[in-house]
């Protein structure tokens, strides 16, 4: 992604010396169409047409339609076959704009990995490591830690133990396959009807780390990941149990479309929840089908439509009827504090304290959980509060919240920081919004969120509005849209 310091909409914007909101009224689209492009993000063509038409320049010298990077030898674009469900190669979701790196050695790694069924499977992955490493260069020079590549590998390789050797190797080897060669390998066609249950537990446990990771890595990493499993699923969809296949593809496209939703790709995130949906209709799985719901309403709220949101809820509790098992249970509970969030955004408040109060009566008797728990409810039930102007209750909720999460929660913590600086900020409390906001400066850095980004300029311009001329808030503004890269429109009315 180029330098969005100088990125040419941007430079064309300030030669004009105009805000963000005053660009986007003239070119009648919207202030975050103009946010996500001047932050390299892909925005639609008829916002491409309208911004070149008010600049009179091409979409390319606006820095809006750059070419596609030059592939290398070494690192290909993912291309899975298409088995059932799996009717679009994940790349496709991104457009050609998010990154995706898929090490494609100059090896036959099936020829070299061992095919002993009695090599254990640490044997076997310090083998592929080993034989892989030199090209695991791409993924470093892409900004990767060394932790983050073993946890990603961690993940995808969960459920391996206690397998037969043969389905062990088999698994290794598709693994090995989906992180590093662009052509996906057969799998071994003789499956007997309980290494093919081994199989389908083994990648749900994969699914499972995935949604672990999902709380406490950057969405990028997260994306990998999910591409990742669905390429195993792909490549051993006719293997698999046809009645657990719809379960493993809704699971990994919700993962997908989560990690695109928290990357800012919105309406590639508004896919793959859709197709979590399809899949889970068609293994008629209730649950997993109201989680894709879910999803598509925060990606509803996201973008303002609030009254959207409420239905998709709706029909999502209507799916769970009066489940009582402890997922059924959770998941509602979910979606009745979601609901009521999406009403306090709306001018009439009525049946929002109702939800709240039945949301929090199913949850707090259940364990702390990353999915949904009491900690997150007081995290949704403090911004309902914010919104409504009551910052005490607010603030007081969500310090509850933020005491006892798990410290590896990062976009738990990242979610509730942002709401608690903005009801400091709003309640006049200067030193505590600073100080908050300075900690969540801190973990975006970590994470690189362009949903969460765009959230805290937003919390930026309620700290600006609450102390317009204070120098310690300006200060704190600029230093943070320095060391963030935002838009300088953080700071409300000044052009740069």
């Amino acid at each position: 992604m180029a330098n969005r310091r100088n990125h040419p909409l941007r430079n064309a914007r300030s030669q004009r010396n105009l805000t963000i909101n005053q660009l986007a009224e003239a070119a009648k689209i919207g202030a975050s169409t103009v946010w996500r492009a001047e932050h390299g993000y892909v925005i639609g063509a008829d916002s491409r047409q309208r911004l070149c038409s008010y600049f009179g320049m091409t979409s390319r010298e606006l820095g809006l339609a750059e070419p596609a990077p030059p592939v290398s030898p070494l690192v290909q674009p993912l291309e899975a076959p298409l088995h059932g469900l799996a009717d679009e190669a994940p790349h496709n979701f991104f457009d050609g704009h998010t990154p995706l790196f898929i090490i494609n050695p100059s090896f036959d790694l099936d020829q070299t990995l061992p095919q002993h069924s009695n090599s254990s499977s640490e044997q076997q992955l310090n083998a592929w490591l080993t034989l892989g490493s030199s090209h695991l260069a791409a993924l470093f020079e892409a900004g990767w830690t060394l932790e983050a590549i073993l946890d990603s590998l961690r993940v995808t390789l969960q459920g391996v133990q206690g397998m037969t050797g043969p389905m062990r190797s088999t698994l290794l080897q598709m693994t090995g396959s989906a992180l590093s060669q662009t052509i996906p390998q057969p799998v071994n066609d003789h499956l007997s009807q309980e290494e093919r249950y081994r199989l389908w537990q083994s990648l749900g446990k994969s699914i499972d780390e995935g949604w672990h990771l999902f709380h406490k890595a950057p969405p990028a990493q997260v994306l990998v990941v999910a591409q990742t499993l669905l390429t195993l699923i792909q490549q051993s969809h006719g293997f698999l149990p046809s009645e657990g296949r719809p379960s493993l593809y809704a699971a990994t496209y919700n993962l997908l479309g989560a990690s695109l939703l928290f990357q800012g790709h919105y309406e590639a995130a508004r896919r793959a929840h859709e197709k979590a949906q399809i899949a889970a209709l068609e293994g008629a799985d209730f649950w997993a089908m109201a989680q894709s719901l879910n999803w598509q309403a925060i990606i509803s709220q996201i973008c303002g439509h609030f009254q959207d949101a409420i239905l998709s809820i709706e029909a999502a509790l209507r799916l769970l009827g009066q489940r009582e098992d402890v997922p059924g249970v959770r998941l509602r509970a979910h979606l009745l504090a979601d609901w009521a969030y999406n009403a306090a955004n709306l001018p009439e408040h009525t049946r929002l304290q109702d939800q709240l109060e039945a949301s929090a009566n199913m949850i707090r008797p259940l364990e702390l959980d990353e999915e949904f728990d009491i900690l997150q409810w007081q995290q949704i039930a403090g911004s309902c509060f914010l919104l409504r102007g009551k910052y005490s209750e607010a603030s007081h909720l969500l310090e509850q919240s933020l005491s006892q999460l798990p410290d590896t929660w990062l976009i738990r913590h990242l979610l509730t920081l942002l709401p608690l600086a903005e009801s400091y900020a709003r309640a006049g409390e200067r030193d505590a919004s600073l100080e908050t906001g300075s900690r969540v400066a801190t973990l975006l850095e970590k994470v690189e969120a362009g949903m969460l980004n765009l959230r805290f300029c937003e919390y930026s311009q309620a700290l600006h509005a609450a102390f317009p001329n204070d120098q310690r808030v300006h200060e704190f503004i600029i230093q943070t849209q320095q060391q963030l890269l935002l838009s300088p429109l953080a700071i409300p009315g000044e052009a740069r």
